[in-house]
Order: structure tokens, then sequence, then C-alpha cells
């Protein structure tokens, strides 16, 4: 149904009744005046037929027609008026404009008729004779008691119709005036209705639109005011409520934001009601436009489905562990999951809550630990066997065989020394990870070449027993702040191992760099590579690429394993690049103090 606008309806009514009000008294002040009139020219004519008859009636030549047409002819030009005679029978004796023998009987006129039957009669009516209207008045004219004619006097109506045009132009004009200043009027009172109203409107769509600090300022009628005054404070509890509504929806989500902890809340149809930036970074989820979407669209994990399914039916709180395959890009994920039932304020489930903890890192470590324990035990009880085992067979008797003897205690005492190796590797990983932060803080600005001459020093009989060259490539002036020989103890692990790899006449490379950003040092060899599958473990503790190999050459697993711990307490990184038959290169990347 189409509304249609208050000013309308209040102009359009108050128009509606100015205007017939107006039209009403105009026409009956028309109709009022033209009768008013009428009845005026009704009795100026017959006091004039009075006057005629009586002068009629004392003419001594009233039995002569002659005498009456001529009287009428005078009379009617004296009175400006039309005079008429006539006989008992309504013959025409006298008229003062036309000749009443040309004339026809008038006994059937009105006038006429009603003057014989009461004395006077009046009627308006078009004159066939003049061609216009007229006002006739008739007079019974009586001679002692006895009717001896009757007198008609006509007057024409023209300038009465003239006058009475001229009084309804003025009327229509003043009424038009009227009509005109009513509607001024109206539009003023309208307008002081509807601006407020209309006020009140902008101010109310603007707070539904969300422009709470809107407000309605308007004059004009105590009701008016009071209502816009009714709105402010309405305005003033809504904006008031929705500030604290807002305050503590950012808590909340700052809460939820900060947590590293994923929460997701779905409803009893599992559609997502929030889902925090942990929750999508841990399942690879769209955040903005998870809300309202059905937790099977916005996570494609059968397991994790079911655990909110049930935790929202759940009375008791759930937990359980989840594994999210392995997507492009991302490595296998294992999430611990608290699930409960979500509940309104009236104490209705509304759904349910899941946090989600990722613990793929701890189960790793946990599995790290367990391997570091096996391989601790192995690498322990190996040499310890060894040498439990010819100690025995000395003792029952191979002491008395000198090359039997010479040979065993070369084995002990190689085992005795790998044993010591190992010790000492373990213990250097334990002062690296216990005491990293005085390492840390010893760092001071250090010539790097100093640092590969060192190393060069060290590890320079190894490589001329293998005949392997090693290469310097570094500036005299190039510096980094590093804790000197923590970092000669990383690169010393490196060139080891590389000379160790590398075949005879093959050439062992050092090569440190600095740009913009970090300080590198590569360590650079030509040896038999390492094949992609081990690449991304060879930093492990006990990690070996070919175990054999490197138990003969005495290396105990955990060399680079401090290389790694040695780049991380200089906030830096290690990698390596390794193609098969080729040789590896080794990266330590230390970036540059900030001030």
């Amino acid at each position: 149904m189409r509304r249609r606008r208050l000013f309308w309806q209040v102009m359009g009514a108050y128009l509606i009744v100015t205007v017939l009000s107006v039209v009403l008294v105009v026409v009956h002040a028309l109709r009022s005046g033209r009768s008013f009139y009428l009845r005026h020219l009704a009795d100026d004519l017959e006091a004039r037929s009075m006057l005629v008859a009586d002068c009629v009636k004392h003419d001594r030549g009233l039995r002569s027609g002659l005498a009456i047409d001529a009287d009428c002819k005078r009379l009617g030009r004296a009175m400006d008026a039309r005079i008429t005679v006539m006989a008992p029978d309504g013959q025409v004796v006298g008229d003062s404009h036309r000749d009443p023998a040309q004339m026809d009987n008038h006994a059937d006129r009105p006038e006429v008729r009603d003057a014989l039957r009461s004395g006077t009669g009046r009627s308006v009516r078009y004159s066939q004779t003049l061609r216009q209207n007229m006002m006739y008045v008739g007079y019974d004219v009586r001679d002692g008691g006895r009717n001896v004619g009757v007198v008609r006097v006509a007057l024409s109506l023209s300038a009465i119709d003239a006058m009475l045009r001229a009084n309804t132009v003025r009327i229509g004009l003043m009424a038009g005036i009227i009509c005109l200043l009513a509607t001024i009027l109206a539009w003023v009172l309208t307008r002081r209705i509807c601006d407020p109203l209309e006020t009140m409107k902008r101010g109310a769509e603007s707070l539904a639109e969300g422009d709470l600090s809107a407000r309605m300022h308007v004059q004009g009628s105590y009701e008016m005011v009071s209502l816009a005054e009714s709105l402010n404070r309405m305005a003033d509890q809504l904006e008031q409520r929705m500030a604290e509504q807002q305050s503590q929806r950012n808590e909340r989500e700052a809460v939820f934001a900060s947590m590293a902890e994923g929460v997701i809340a779905v409803d009893m149809d599992e559609k997502v009601i929030h889902l925090n930036r942990a929750a999508a970074r841990l399942l690879h989820a769209a955040r903005d436009t998870a809300r309202g979407r059905s937790l099977q669209e916005v996570v494609r994990n059968h397991d994790l489905q079911g655990f909110a399914r049930e935790a929202a039916k759940s009375g008791e709180p759930l937990v359980r562990e989840i594994v999210l395959p392995m997507t492009a890009g991302t490595e296998r994920q294992c999430l611990q999951a608290h699930g409960t039932v979500l509940r309104g304020a009236d104490g209705q489930r509304m759904g349910a809550l899941v946090v989600l903890n990722d613990i793929t890192q701890l189960r790793h470590l946990e599995k790290v630990r367990k391997d570091f324990v096996a391989n601790v035990t192995h690498e322990l009880k190996t040499p310890v066997t060894t040498i439990r085992g010819f100690i025995e067979t000395l003792r029952d008797g191979a002491a008395e065989e000198p090359e039997q003897r010479e040979r065993f205690l070369d084995i002990v005492s190689r085992q005795v020394m790998r044993l010591e190796s190992l010790i000492g590797d373990l213990l250097s990983l334990a002062r690296l990870e216990h005491e990293g932060g005085v390492a840390v803080g010893s760092r001071e600005q250090q010539p790097l070449l100093s640092v590969l001459e060192q190393v060069v020093a060290l590890c320079q009989p190894q490589a001329d027993a293998r005949k392997v060259a090693l290469v310097v490539e570094c500036d005299e002036a190039l510096q980094a702040s590093v804790n000197a020989p923590l970092l000669e103890q990383a690169v010393l692990n490196l060139v080891d191992n590389a000379i160790k790899f590398s075949e005879a006449g093959g050439n062992v490379t050092m090569a440190a760099s600095a740009d913009d950003e970090a300080t590198t040092i590569r360590v650079t060899d030509e040896g038999a590579g390492i094949e992609p599958v081990h690449l991304s473990r060879v930093f492990e503790r006990f990690y070996r690429v070919d175990a054999g190999r490197s138990r003969q050459q005495g290396g105990t697993g955990l060399g680079l394993s401090i290389v790694r711990h040695v780049a991380l307490l200089h906030d830096g990184s290690v990698d390596v690049e390794s193609t098969l038959g080729r040789g590896s290169t080794f990266t330590i990347r230390l970036p540059h103090l900030t001030p």
C-alpha cells in the first residue's frame, strides 16, 4: 500500500476544508445578494406600479386608450421603466415601449393572473418583445372596489446582472486571495508540524545506520520538543550500551586474537560462530569468510568435525589428539583438542567450543628425546662393551702374547678416545644450551680472517694426511660481532667433516662475505655429496648420513648439532646445499647486531 506523506495529508485536508468553506460562502453570498436585489427591485417596481395605477385611475382619460398609452410613454420615460396598462380581460390599452394594438393579450402572463387574483403579481422571465430578462410586477387597479384594469411595471435585469457579475468577480477575487492566504498559512502550519518530524526521521535513520552520535535539535510545540528530547535520551543510552558492547567485544577479540591456542565456536547446526587467528592459521582456513559457514566448509577434517559434534552433545569436557595430514607447503601437524558445551546466558546449549593446541613441536621433541636417549645409550654402550670385551680377553691370557696385547690395547685406546670425544661433545652441547646467554653476551667485533686462519692451523695436519687443500677466501678488513671461540669451534667442525668426506686431491674452501643484513661463512667441499632425503636431518644429534664411515673416521654424530647451536646463539642460522658427486656447501648466516 502506497504511503502518503504527512505534509500532503495535513496540507490537503486543510486546503479542502478551506476551499470548500470559501466556495460555500461565496455561493451563498451570491445567491443571497441576487435574492436581495431582486426583492428590493420587486418592492421598487410595486411602488412604481401603485403610483402609475393611482395616476391612471384619476386620469379622466382612463376611458380613452390613446390617453392611457400617452401617459404610459410619458411615465415610462420618467421612471426609466416599461409600463403596461391592461384592461381586466388582459387586452393591452397602453405601453411605454410598444404600440398596444400590435401586442398580444396579456391575460396569461403570470404577474397579470396573480394581480387579478391577489392584487399584486411578480414574475421574472425572458421578454420576447424586448429580448432580454425582465422583472414584471402587476398591480390590480380598482375603482370603488371594482376592477378597472391591471398596471404592470417591468424593468430590465441586465443592470442587476451586470452588477451581480461585477460583485461575483470581486467576491471571487477576494475568495482567491483568501484561498491563497489560507494556502500559505496551511503551508506554514504544516511545515511547523512536519519539519520537526522530518528532522527526527533523519536522526532516527542515522541511528539505524549506526551513527549513534546523531542528535535531534528541533523547535516547535511542547510535544515535538519532548519527543525529540526522548529520542536524544534514547540515543545517549543506546550509544553508551553500544560502546560498552563494542568495548567488551574488542576485549574478547583481543583476547582471542592474542591466544596462541586456536579457538573455534560452532552452533548446534555446526555453523562457525567464531574462529580466531590462531585457529585459522593452524587449520589453514580463511577467517574473514568463516563466520556463518558450516564447519565442514571451513575445515575439511573429519576427525575435527566429529569431535566438535561430540562436544556439542556431550555434557563433559573432551580431550583428544587430532592429526592434520600434510598438504601442499605444510607439514603433518598434531593438535590437542579440548572441547566443551557452549551455553548461553540462559543456560541453554548453543553449540560447542573447541580449543586447539599445536603439539607438533612437543611430539617432535619427545621423539628427539627418545632418539637422543637411545643414541646416547647406543653410542656409550658400544665403546664400553668393546673395552670390556678386550679387557676380559687380555685377562684370559691374551696379555701374555705381546702382539695380541699391543693390538688389543690399541683398540681399547681408540675406543677410550672415541668415548672421550663423545663425552666432550655432549658437554659442549650442554654448555651451549645452558650457558648460551653468557656466550652471546661476550660477542665482540672480530676479524673473521683470524678465526678462519686459526681453524686452518688446527686442521692442517689432518688435511695434509688426507691430501686435501684448505682454501681461505676472506677480506682482511671483514669483521663481525661474534664469540670467537664458539664460532671457531663451529667452523672447525664443518671443516673437519669436509676433510673426512673429501677425496684425496680435493679442496675445502672457507669463504666469508657480508651484505647489508648479515655476515655469511661458507664451507665447501668436493666430496661425494649428501642425498636429498638426509638434508633436513643432518643437524640432528647422532644423525649420520653414512654411519659406518662416520664411526671409522671417529665421528660422534654431534658435530653438526653443535654448529646449529652456535649459529642460534648468534641469532643466526645454518643450512646446507649438496649435489651428489659434486660436494656440499654448509652456510652459517650471522645477522648484524642492531644498535
